[in-house]
């Protein structure tokens, strides 16, 4: 495993121009991939409630103290060093962190391949699954059951528009218990690649985020650029990096007004391919390589007038 804190210190001490990309908190958190509520990082984490779960290193000690400290002397005095973030919330939250007081912070969205992600007729697919004439939620998640994903409210809103004979929830991920679907719940374990998924997005017309915490959303941008709105709970990243007119949030865990704003987003006429459209400009692999290269020969031009 490597060690972050000789790594920083070694980029420090050979002054290296150096961007770091931040895709998870741990790098200023010094340990939690997620902090969640907790503001410890800010000014010097202890007694951690994560020993023996998500803090590997500390299994019986809580060394949580000198790990933040470690951190916080690799970062210090690093004179060529930018730092990334991947959505405006994360900004928010990297400068909160005392490790960055002076350096240089951008955003950088992450990129996605737009020529998959990208809007597709749904008919025909829709058809084949027996949808048609439904309106369809789906629910991507790479994991149902994780603490972080938030799989139970999806249940929780499905068996709340149960009596919605139009409405149909479709469940895209692993680890789902098929035994505790309501009716108005489709589970599809396994895509055979990106363009199915895709293919998936573009037919539904509603993309549920019920994620506790994330600092981007890649289902986010996949589903706005398959030309589908987005609705989920505030999970930090989401909400500042979706597009606005075509997407809405509610505070975490609140089920009935998840229900009501559904119900009302489902309404909504939506010309996909316009979307779709739209999306591409903001979430492409060709406008995130863009942006960092535009990082790159900055940095570079601060190192030749020194």
């Amino acid at each position: 495993m490597m060690d972050v804190y000789k790594v920083l210190t070694y980029l420090k001490q050979k002054d290296i121009s150096t961007v770091i990309t931040m895709h998870a908190e741990f790098l200023y958190t010094s340990g939690c991939s997620h902090a969640i509520d907790c503001q410890k990082f800010i000014t010097g984490c202890n007694h951690c409630p994560k020993i023996g779960k998500e803090r590997p290193n500390s299994w019986f000690f809580d060394k949580t103290n000198k790990e933040w400290n470690l951190m916080k002397d690799a970062y210090s005095s690093f004179n060529r060093l930018l730092i990334c973030a991947v959505s405006p919330w994360q900004k928010e939250r990297i400068n909160l962190s005392p490790f960055f007081e002076k350096s240089q912070i951008r955003v950088v969205m992450n990129g996605i391949d737009t020529s998959v992600f990208k809007y597709y007729d749904g008919n025909a697919l829709k058809k084949k699954l027996g949808l048609m004439g439904k309106k369809i939620v789906i629910h991507v998640t790479p994991n149902f059951q994780g603490v972080l994903k938030g799989g139970k409210y999806v249940l929780e809103i499905a068996k709340k528009l149960e009596n919605q004979k139009d409405i149909v929830f479709l469940i895209v991920g692993k680890n789902v218990d098929e035994n505790t679907l309501p009716k108005n719940v489709i589970h599809i374990d396994h895509t055979e690649n990106q363009v199915e998924l895709a293919k998936l997005y573009s037919m539904s017309d509603l993309c549920l985020i019920t994620s506790k915490r994330e600092t981007f959303s890649m289902v986010t941008a996949e589903s706005l650029c398959c030309g589908t709105p987005v609705f989920g709970f505030k999970a930090g990243g989401p909400e500042t990096i979706a597009l606005k007119e075509h997407s809405s949030f509610v505070e975490y865990g609140n089920v009935m007004e998840a229900t009501t704003e559904i119900t009302k987003k489902l309404s909504d006429k939506v010309n996909k391919a316009t979307l779709s459209e739209m999306a591409k400009k903001q979430y492409s692999n060709s406008i995130m390589c863009e942006k960092y290269y535009e990082l790159y020969l900055e940095l570079n031009n601060q190192t030749t007038r020194r």
